[in-house]
């Protein structure tokens, strides 16, 4: 299994328990799950916060703490809803499985241990498949279902060999309990080849534990075969070995086989010491059915020793009742069991084909070249995300074109084209939160939605990572010659999705007339404007109208800063505004000089130094064009007390020179044809400030 741990020392920490646990250190498995738990809490790793609760749990389950152990596995199990922790995940539920066989609630035992199954089926990366069908066998097992054991022990095996994973010490008990159920179905030639099968590659990597499982097959062989002088000595190693073992209820178990063995053969010293020896541990063991089993079987040697007493027939009638009863719950309990089965198969079935149906669903909705979302369905998804977001946080629509595109099928060929599409499409999925969406919503175009954040920065800074790895694109060998440019429209609101997507169009088309490579953003307007969607231009006067006056204005052998007032005045007549400013970076780019004027107040202009925040001024790399329509202060370029602005920055040869701005109450009536008249003024004014100011 791929282990996702944030810290070293949380992976070291799971390898100590793991190493307590091989030891059957339970107070040391203890100690460093509690310090895992803390240490996970601490640097919120769910992952490692998982493994901690569940050998917490394995510690409760080792003790006889089941209420505890339950009740951490159902609290993994919710951190397993909220995250992807597939690892403990199946690892929890398997272990439900066991503790609810150990309580007797077979039912829920049979549920979780499927659940466990079903889910590695699912996530087949685990190799843990095996696990649950070997335990399922193994309750099978316990309930003395020698058919059903086999039929899960064997499914569980042949998966194992499937994954040709080399075989290790916990490979043998899955071995012998096949044994067992073969011996049980008094397949005695089956039996004997699968334990030739084990001391040939299995034996070498014996534990303990496996040497009791797998003697007490040997005695059920040899009492078959009547083979006394080798099944004795092993009844004797059995016997003694009752101070060292660690699953009591497991030993209890082999123990009461034994015992069977040597009532049947009259063996009554050996029966007689595993009586005993039973009858010492019968305190210890809380499973009703062994102790119930315990209780038949000194009937049945009662019966054995005192055939002719008077007493014999009431004996036999009792344990014959017994026996029967037991029969009769057996075959109660597989019935039930099977029927679990079955609904839990029809379930699995049933959530299979869901899960079909929302796959089929959703490929009618991806691309089919580039697997993202396609226009209509990149349309559904971010009107249902716009509808339930907060209101308290930003969301971004991003249009984002592959600049000269066709140039590059063209010259390259459409494979290069191709590839250079789904790199575009690998950078924009890249790394993004789960609630972002992606779409294709033209041959080169694409879009992506951020539905919350909370800080500009982090978008900007997503965005610039955008632009940098375009950059980088090597298809062929355009190396260094795709870039994209991106129009961005922030809002607060929840809207309808054809205006956010008008504006981040609009946005993407400034980005593009400013030369590309790029981005740039319109933000929503306030509240408060109801008809900040209106097409109808507030505005007859366009760029060409009044250009060839600003030119005869500005003379780049004669720089003057009056010359500059002199044209924001000409543009503030011709577009019936009131206020403008006009900022010129010095060198550094640490300060501006800013020529602002206002035609209400008198005198109408001033001349003021401002340091730059160069926080926002960093936000301009790659854009030249900011609307800001709306009071919200996130956009930060200058702080001004005017509701609305437009502004555009100054470049010249790459180099930011300063920033040109206008200042309007109606700005949202603005239509895409005055939104260029801005970024015009700016590159009319970049080489006469550029020749003039830093000459």
């Amino acid at each position: 299994m791929t282990a996702n741990y944030k810290s070293k020392k949380c992976e070291e920490l799971v390898n100590k328990i793991k190493e307590c646990r091989a030891n059957n250190n339970i107070e040391g498995m203890s100690v460093h799950a509690n310090e895992l738990k803390m240490l996970a809490e601490d640097i919120q790793d769910t992952y490692s916060i998982a493994a901690a609760l569940f050998y917490m749990s394995m510690v409760y389950f080792m003790k006889g703490q089941h209420d505890k152990t339950l009740s951490l596995n159902m609290e993994i199990l919710s951190i397993c809803d909220l995250h992807d922790v597939p690892e403990y995940h199946v690892q929890t539920l398997n272990m439900m499985g066991i503790v609810y066989a150990s309580i007797s609630d077979f039912i829920a035992a049979i549920s979780y241990l499927l659940k466990a199954y079903y889910f590695s089926l699912e996530h087949e990366e685990l190799q843990y498949s095996y696990f649950p069908l070997n335990n399922i066998g193994a309750l099978f097992q316990n309930l003395d279902i020698p058919d059903m054991a086999l039929k899960y022990f064997l499914s569980s095996h042949e998966y194992k060999q499937k994954l040709q994973i080399a075989i290790t010490g916990n490979d043998a008990i899955p071995v012998i309990n096949i044994i067992a159920a073969y011996i049980k179905l008094n397949d005695f030639d089956e039996a004997k080849k699968w334990l030739q099968l084990y001391d040939k590659d299995y034996r070498q990597f014996e534990s303990s534990a496996a040497a009791i499982e797998v003697a007490i097959q040997r005695i059920h062989l040899y009492k078959h075969d009547k083979n006394l002088k080798c099944m004795t000595p092993l009844l004797d190693e059995l016997i003694n070995l009752s101070e060292g073992i660690v699953n009591r209820n497991r030993y209890f178990k082999l123990l009461l086989e034994a015992l069977e063995d040597c009532i049947e053969l009259e063996l009554k010293d050996y029966a007689t010491r595993l009586l005993e020896e039973l009858e010492l541990m019968s305190e210890e063991v809380h499973d009703i059915l062994l102790r119930q089993h315990l209780s038949g079987l000194k009937v049945k040697m009662t019966l054995k020793d005192y055939p002719d007493d008077d007493s014999y027939e009431t004996l036999f009638q009792y344990y014959q009742k017994n026996e029967n009863y037991r029969e009769l719950e057996k075959s109660n309990t597989r019935q039930s069991l099977i029927i679990k089965i079955e609904q839990e198969e029809m379930m699995n079935e049933h959530r299979l084909i869901l899960l079909n149906n929302a796959r089929l669903l959703k490929n009618n909705e991806l691309d089919p070249f580039t697997g993202i979302f396609n226009k209509a369905a990149f349309k559904q998804h971010v009107s249902e995300a716009v509808c339930d977001r907060s209101k308290d946080e930003y969301a971004a629509l991003l249009m984002i074109d592959i600049d000269d595109f066709k140039n590059v099928n063209d010259t390259f060929g459409h494979y290069a084209g191709d590839q250079v599409i789904l790199d575009v499409v690998g950078l924009l999925t890249k790394g993004n939160q789960s609630n972002v969406i992606a779409g294709r919503v033209g041959g080169d175009e694409f879009a992506v939605f951020f539905p919350s954040f909370y800080s500009l920065d982090y978008l900007y800074e997503k965005v610039e990572n955008y632009l940098k790895a375009a950059r980088k694109i090597i298809a062929n060998d355009t190396a260094g010659i795709i870039t994209i440019s991106i129009g961005i429209y922030l809002t607060k609101q929840s809207e309808i999705y054809d205006e956010m997507f008008k504006k981040a169009d609009n946005a993407l088309y400034m980005a593009k007339r400013k030369g590309k490579n790029q981005y740039a953003v319109y933000a929503k307007p306030s509240d408060e404007d109801t008809h900040y969607a209106s097409e109808a231009p507030l505005y007859s006067k366009s760029a060409e109208q009044f250009l060839p006056a600003i030119y005869k204005i500005l003379n780049v052998d004669r720089y003057a800063e009056n010359d500059l007032f002199a044209v924001l005045r000409l543009c503030l007549k011709a577009l019936e505004l009131k206020q403008a400013a006009i900022q010129i970076f010095d060198q550094n780019l640490t300060h501006n000089r800013c020529l602002f004027i206002d035609m209400n107040n008198q005198p109408e202009q001033s001349v003021t130094i401002i340091e730059n925040n160069l926080k926002v001024l960093n936000n301009y790399q790659n854009r030249q064009c900011v609307v800001n329509d709306s009071q919200n202060e996130a956009i930060e370029t200058t702080e001004t007390a005017y509701r609305a602005w437009m502004q555009s920055l100054i470049v010249f040869d790459q180099q930011p020179l300063g920033m040109v701005t206008f200042y309007d109450e109606q700005l949202h009536a603005w239509n895409e044809r005055e939104l260029t008249i801005l970024t015009i003024i700016a590159d009319v004014l970049a080489p006469y400030i550029y020749y003039g100011s830093h000459e």
